[in-house]
């Protein structure tokens, strides 16, 4: 199993990512990178105005599914994708207060 890995690993560096696809996929992840980091810094100067953020942090921050809802809605969607609904019932059903923005999410 270890050895599996250890090949498919290698497989990865060497293959995959000097594909084109490989090469795609890669510059993709560094746009989004950039564009995460960048938003997060505006989502700080909101705070720091004490402005709400819930609606940034839960639309631009959460890396979300390429789904037509989303798309739709303006979430950010990302290259590695966990978010598939709206997570704001999930949260709520969890008992996390999602309002004023310098209060834990």
């Amino acid at each position: 199993m270890v050895n599996h890995l250890h090949e498919m690993i290698e497989w990865y560096k060497d293959e995959y990512l000097e594909a084109p696809v490989g090469q795609d996929q890669l510059a993709q992840m560094e746009t989004e990178s950039r564009e995460v980091k960048r938003m997060f810094k505006k989502i700080q100067e909101k705070r720091d105005s004490d402005e709400d953020i819930t609606e940034n942090v839960l639309k631009r921050l959460l890396p979300h599914t390429d789904s037509e809802y989303h798309r739709e809605n303006g979430y950010r969607i990302s290259t590695w994708a966990a978010v598939r609904k709206d997570v704001r019932g999930w949260f709520e059903g969890g008992r996390t207060t999602l309002n004023r923005g310098r209060q834990a999410i």
